[in-house]
């Protein structure tokens, strides 16, 4: 599918402009688009706790919210209208599901009447939660709303439980249960098939489910179900997709942590991020990926220079957007990446299946070039090595630190990018302003080498807060800017082959958690006394590399190339803009 626009020149030069929109004084975790009206309403909420509503068919330059919603208690991940957009859903890292009714609260909103707005936050309409959903035992990752169903929810949540609630059944018999052996990451209602949904958890487990195999006499259209049979979720998934990676040597294998999951229009392809890997698009019908996306190449076809960096996810959980042909997501490279996905019997052309001993034999000659990894069942199957979309579209400029959200207008040539700012940047290809003297987007913020300052900010924050001395400030905090700068340096020394945890056996998976105990403040600490001369009267730099080999997967139908005879898809080729 196509939407309009997208096949005029609005995306050809990328979108080069973008508007800052300020309310949040943390972090921004979630963003989401209304589903009516033209999408014309957008939702975001963060580390403030507090989540915001903007109307986009006003004008983006000094952009203010248009109402505030309070309740959660930590940390805001996921935010979520239903088809009918009378109610939004918030998830936090409180446990709990908030439900906001937005006919009784913020009709004007939505048009039924001519809204007043306010200009200054201080002035701005807020409404507690009507209901408040306690089900979970652990934080919100994920709410999905069903796209035809108004009262019908999932919700996915680091318990290992993932819940389908049925809002037109009484309370306490209305939700269902389905379990993983994980952590789950995240869910999301299939767009066209009304049972089905795809869900994806912490240790390579990506599923295509059917919601009639976890319940006995479940009606969809009435909302009642007589029993829920409480299965793990590989007793009802309809397809497990292949998100296992094995070396170049075919010796280890490691189950992929994703982050995030979403289908484009059609439902016919998905995409998922992976920590420490590349977005990979898969098929609905093909357990295999079909390809990977990276950063290799600049969007007018440059070869990014060797110590620049690109595209890359170590660090915070990403979320990804699916509209049209194009996929978008954000990057610890600071910035948003956006690629155009080409048809899938290009993917399929580009794809192959080698026996180990193929691979191996392709590693010891050398022809497989700088490649590290690719996808592998089990250590008796073939191995699959997806086509590589090596160049994106655009890329998002403009952001200080690490980018977590980029997510794609449904009907509008946008896309909202978010992450450990307090902004949210909305692209756009020309100014949408009133503004005749609009400025282009400037560059990402490079990161710099880590210095003492840097380091005792770090273990600052690691002692308190990131946020503690922010005071509810809308403008940027350089410590915690800092402190995300050395968790990035932190996390993307992490090499997957060689953690202690990775081994021979295929069942075996990196236990990839970013959290920091006691031992990590320790030696931190240590390292922070041991690096340091306070008599020095000068900063102790250190170079350090942030250019980790990235995986590259090729698509080249005779053998596996090397680095210098790579090939793979001219996206102007194959799918011109």
């Amino acid at each position: 599918m196509r939407l309009p626009y997208r096949n005029s020149d609005f995306y050809k030069n990328g979108l080069p402009y973008s508007n800052s929109f300020k309310a949040h004084t943390g972090c921004v975790n979630a963003v989401t688009f209304s589903k009516t009206n033209g999408n014309r309403i957008m939702a975001s909420g963060g580390d403030c706790t507090t989540v915001y509503l903007w109307d986009l068919f006003r004008d983006f330059d000094g952009a203010t919210p248009i109402h505030a919603f309070s309740g959660p208690t930590k940390n805001i991940f996921t935010l979520e209208f239903n088809c009918q957009d009378d109610t939004l859903y918030c998830g936090s890292n409180d446990a709990v599901i908030y439900k906001y009714d937005l006919q009784s609260q913020t009709k004007d909103v939505f048009g039924m009447k001519s809204p007043v707005y306010k200009d200054k936050l201080e002035d701005l309409p807020t409404s507690p939660p009507d209901v408040r959903q306690t089900s979970h035992a652990s934080s919100i990752s994920q709410i999905s709303a069903h796209p035809i169903h108004s009262s019908l929810i999932l919700s996915a949540s680091s318990d290992d439980e993932l819940h389908i609630t049925d809002e037109r059944v009484s309370n306490y018999d209305n939700v269902g249960h389905f379990h993983t052996t994980a952590e789950w990451r995240d869910v999301k209602w299939h767009p066209v098939s009304e049972h089905l949904f795809g869900c994806c958890d912490s240790r390579g487990g990506v599923y295509l489910n059917d919601i009639r195999k976890g319940f006995t006499g479940y009606n969809i259209t009435s909302g009642s179900f007589s029993e829920s049979v409480d299965p793990f979720v590989d007793d009802m998934s309809v397809m497990q997709y292949n998100a296992q990676l094995t070396n170049t040597h075919a010796s280890k294998r490691v189950k992929l942590d994703s982050s995030s999951i979403s289908f484009n229009n059609t439902g016919d392809l998905f995409g998922v991020i992976y920590q420490h890997s590349f977005p990979t698009i898969y098929s609905l019908n093909k357990s295999d990926p079909l390809a990977v996306l990276t950063g290799d190449y600049l969007p007018y076809g440059a070869r990014v220079s060797p110590g620049e960096r690109t595209y890359s996810t170590s660090c915070t959980t990403k979320h990804c957007s699916f509209e049209g042909d194009y996929f978008a997501t954000g990057s610890d490279d600071f910035r948003g990446y956006v690629w155009k996905i080409p048809p899938i019997s290009r993917l399929l052309e580009g794809r192959r299946e080698v026996s180990n001993e193929s691979l191996l034999e392709g590693f010891e000659n050398g022809s497989f070039g700088q490649y590290r990894s690719v996808f592998s069942k089990s250590k008796d199957e073939d191995v699959c090595i997806p086509t590589i979309v090596n160049r994106p579209a655009f890329r998002l400029e403009g952001h200080a630190s690490i980018v977590n959200s980029a997510m794609i207008h449904p009907t509008l040539p946008l896309v909202a990018t978010s992450g450990v700012e307090k902004i949210i940047k909305m692209h756009t290809p020309t100014p949408f302003t009133n503004n005749l003297e609009a400025k282009e987007t400037p560059k990402s913020r490079k990161m710099g080498n880590e210095t003492r300052s840097s380091r005792r900010d770090f273990l600052m924050a690691l002692l308190t807060s990131p946020y503690e001395n922010e005071e509810g400030t809308v403008e940027e905090d350089p410590l915690t800017l800092n402190f995300f700068d050395s968790l990035l340096r932190r996390d993307q020394e992490v090499d997957i082959w060689n953690e202690p945890d990775s081994n021979d056996e295929e069942d075996e998976e990196v236990d990839e958690h970013d959290d920091i105990d006691e031992d990590d403040v320790a030696d931190v600490m240590m390292r922070f006394a041991r690096d340091n001369s306070f008599g020095d009267g000068h900063e102790d730099e250190t170079d350090d590399d942030d250019s980790d080999g990235p995986i590259v997967i090729t698509n080249n139908e005779d053998e596996i190339s090397s680095d210098g005879s790579e090939e793979s898809i001219d996206i102007d080729e194959a799918y011109p803009v």
